[in-house]
This record gives structure tokens, sequence and C-alpha cells, in this order.
């Protein structure tokens, strides 16, 4: 009995003392919710394991730490500020969530495609296009320039309608030489143009002409396109809209003029299915050539070289445009 005695007291005690060391790890972590601040280090960034809170729309983030040492050895209490590390900040104005040592992203909303449309003034760059003449023989009207003061008003009615717009040329460049450019300098010139509107992935490509003729009597407005082309339908469709809205503007005007109609490039040109015109021919998108009026009608030249008939024919053609492009949304 006196055995089992000894063996019993020291496991009493043993017990008792387990249960008080218990008691001192409770009233410890309890102490702990209750506010009391353990010690903690100062660090000059966030490690890989703390969360970080950042708001993007401010540049200058945050966080906050509670330290009790400078460094010096003298006592800091409070928060201390600390500075988000830029690589660790959000690249977008996006929402930010707080994270187990991450700042995970929500994606931006999604906005809606804005078409990106490519106009191009015909000529220019050493080529006057067609001209027209006084009784005297001088020239008070190039085709270049009727064409490069319609596409910016067209410009400026596009961008007052909510899209992106390009323009392939924004002056005439002076005269390369004396005489007809040669086709090769031409073609380069072109495909510029074409590649342009393939960089700024463009969804319509418009070319804006004027006419000429060796017949002065010849006058009116037409509107070619390429049938033979993986958008030809397409670009019939919108051929009709901006042909009916062209002469529409000079009606605005004043003018009246003769309605050419649509052109189907190969079918007018007999050439076997293939486009001649190159611009409309190689873009990949919908894609026309206008010929507003005949600079070698004087009719046709003294509407042109009024800015008046100029601008009512841009915001004519503008709405044709714009009509296209919803129509299109609407049936893709």
């Amino acid at each position: 009995m006196k055995v089992r005695l000894l063996i019993l007291v020291p496991c009493a005690f043993a017990v008792l003392a387990s249960l008080v060391a218990g008691s001192v790890v409770a009233a410890h972590g309890r102490s702990s919710e209750a506010g009391v601040t353990a010690p903690a280090t100062a660090t000059t960034a966030p490690d890989a394991g703390s969360a970080i809170t950042a708001t993007p729309e401010d540049s200058s983030q945050t966080v906050e730490g509670t330290v009790t040492g400078d460094g010096d050895g003298d006592s800091v209490s409070g928060p201390k500020v600390m500075p988000v590390p830029k690589e660790a900040q959000p690249s977008t104005r996006a929402g930010v969530l707080e994270g187990p040592g991450s700042l995970l992203q929500r994606q931006p909303t999604p906005q809606p495609h804005r078409p990106t449309i490519i106009l191009d003034p015909g000529h220019g760059r050493g080529d006057p296009g067609a001209v027209h003449h006084l009784a005297g023989g001088e020239v008070d009207l190039t085709e270049a320039e009727a064409n490069l003061d319609i596409a910016e008003n067209l410009r400026r009615f596009l961008e007052a309608k909510g899209y992106d717009v390009y323009i392939t040329r924004s002056g005439f460049g002076k005269p390369l030489a004396i005489g007809p450019l040669s086709q090769a300098l031409i073609s380069g010139d072109l495909m510029s143009r074409v590649r342009l509107a393939g960089a700024v992935d463009g969804d319509l490509f418009i070319s804006i002409h004027n006419n000429g003729s060796p017949h002065p009597a010849q006058s009116g407005t037409e509107i070619w396109y390429c049938g033979e082309h993986q958008y030809g339908a397409e670009s019939a469709r919108l051929a009709e809209l901006i042909l009916d809205a062209a002469v529409q503007g000079l009606k605005d005007y004043g003018y009246e003029t003769v309605r050419r109609g649509t052109q189907e490039d190969s079918t007018v040109h007999n050439s076997a299915g293939f486009c001649q015109f190159l611009v409309t021919r190689e873009v990949q998108m919908p894609a026309v050539l206008t010929e507003i009026l005949f600079l070698t009608n004087d009719a046709d030249a003294a509407a042109l070289k009024d800015p008046l008939a100029r601008e009512a024919v841009a915001d004519r053609v503008a709405q044709a445009i714009d009509a296209f492009l919803q129509e299109r949304e609407s049936t893709g």
C-alpha cells in the first residue's frame, strides 16, 4: 500500500502542474484578444505571406504595421505606414481584393468594341489627281485637295459619333518630278495605305476620290467596290448607302448631281474577276472608293470647289457609314 501511495503522489503533482500551465496559456490567449499587442519587428516591405490592401486610384498605396522599435532602440507605439512596392501595385484601375499574401485583381469590365474606320483621301504625295482648269488654262482645283478636305470633314463627323478614325495622309506633299509619276511609285504609295489599314485593325475602308474624264460633258456621282472579295457583298451594300448619301448631301447643298450608280470593279473593267483598284482589292475589310463629282466638268467642279458642298457630302456619308455599322452589328 505504501508503494502505491508513493507512485500516486508524484502523478498527482504532474497533473496539477499541467492544469496550471494550461490556465496560463489560456489566460495569455484571452489577453491577446483583449488588445495586448505582441512585439513585432518593423520591416521595410511586406513579405510573401503578408496581406496587403491597396486602392488603385491612389498611386501612393501603403500598408500599416505595429512596431515597438525603430532600429535605434527607441520605443515607438502605434501604426507605421510603409509603401507598397511598385511591383506589388495593380497595373490597372481594376478593383482590388485582399488576399492571403498577394493582390488579386478583378478583371476590368469589358468595353464595347468601337469600330475603326480608315479614310483614304486619294492622290496627294506629289500626285494631284484630276484637275480643273480655268478658261485661261490655270488650275484652280485639284482632286488631291478636294479629297483631303472631304476626308477631314468626314473624320470630324465620324469621331463625333464615337468612332476611331485614321486617315492615310494629312497633306499634299511636294511634287516629286515634272510629269506623271511612275507606276512603281504609285503602287508603293497605295500599298502603304493598305498596310496602315491592317496595322490598326480597321473595320471599314473608305477611299475618297473625285473623277476626271477626257469628255468635259461627263458628270455625276458613282461609288466603286470589289465584288470579287471576301467582303464583296458587304462592300456592295456599303456602296449603295454611300451613293444615296453623297447624292443627298449635294442636294442639301443645292446641287442636283447625275446619279451614275454603284460600280463593281471587275465587271465594269471586264477583267475576268480581277478588281483593278488596288486599295479596295487588297484591304481585308469592307471597302468602297467614291467618285463624288467630275473635276473636268465645269458645273461639277464649281460645286466641288465650295467648302460647304464638301461638308454637306461628308455629313451625309458619315450618317451612311454609321447606319451600315449599326446594321452590320445587329445582323452579325
